[in-house]
């Protein structure tokens, strides 16, 4: 009886993100299978990484299912609550199915009015026939969600809030508020003074995320440049280079910018209670 898993390989190099989600066979990832990767960004790079440095791909199997289709639904829900499609922390550029592989997700994208003009010429015109109106209501008539009925346990409601933190929220991307919703918030906020703490969280806040590959190969994510900096003996200004692209590396480091508000990178060890609350 074949056993299929959902699995997590970590790339410690220099030149893919850290993390690949995915899922096989329990004893093809006992073979030293790792992944498949096909996007045009990472697939050259990875099988050339395979093959000349295969010691930098460590995989261990998270959780495992007896149907293939279990282990993919779970992979896919994994992979979502991580936003891996969009987080510079993983290789992956889809999310998986049951039925093939959906790509980068386009929600929260603003369309320029260009594409809109060609979407508006395409389709104006057109009408839905009676036939294809009744084989849709058909088609989706009646129907119940799988989900109804399920009941979850309790600490499953403590992880989506912990996954969800600090996701933006795409709703209300874009939107122009009005001029009398400014000044109610300007009425609102007149007149309040900052704590000293309040401040410094602030501050801590808005310091960006950065993943940092060692000399040696140890990779790290850091908040801020400066204390790493001086810690390491760095110039700043050189190692900023790195992160925008100008300098391949300085002194042996490589930094790249985590962008907090595109990502949600989660902690590796959280990912087993994840796969348990899927």
């Amino acid at each position: 009886m074949t056993i299929y898993a959902v699995y997590l390989t970590t790339y410690h190099g220099s030149k893919l993100p850290m993390y690949y989600i995915g899922s096989s066979s329990v004893s093809k990832i006992n073979d030293g299978y790792h992944g498949t990767v096909v996007s045009k960004k990472y697939k050259s790079v990875w099988l050339s990484e395979l093959k000349n440095n295969p010691q930098l791909f460590k995989t261990r199997i998270i959780r495992t299912y007896e149907t293939r289709k279990e282990a993919t639904e779970v992979e896919c829900r994994i992979q979502k609550a991580l936003g891996v499609v969009r987080s510079p922390m993983y290789i992956n550029m889809a999310t998986a199915s049951v039925n093939g592989f959906f790509g980068m997700p386009t929600k929260g994208r603003i369309v320029s009015q260009e594409t809109r003009d060609k979407l508006s010429k395409v389709h104006k015109g057109k009408t839905i026939s009676e036939s294809h109106r009744q084989a849709i209501t058909a088609k989706l008539g009646g129907q119940v969600s799988n989900r109804k009925g399920v009941k979850m346990p309790p600490e499953y409601g403590e992880l989506q809030s912990k996954l969800k933190k600090g996701i933006p929220n795409l709703k209300n991307r874009g939107k122009v508020a009005s001029d009398a919703t400014r000044a109610k918030l300007s009425a609102a906020k007149k007149g309040k003074k900052q704590s000293s703490d309040h401040a410094e969280n602030k501050a801590k806040k808005h310091r960006k995320e950065y993943q940092i590959t060692h000399p040696c190969g140890k990779i790290e994510i850091i908040i801020g440049l400066a204390k790493f900096c001086r810690e390491n003996d760095i110039k700043q200004s050189s190692l900023s280079d790195v992160v925008n692209g100008r300098s391949k590396s300085h002194k042996g480091f490589v930094a790249t910018l985590i962008d907090s508000k595109s990502s949600f990178p989660l902690p590796v060890n959280d990912i087993d209670e994840l796969a348990f609350a899927c």
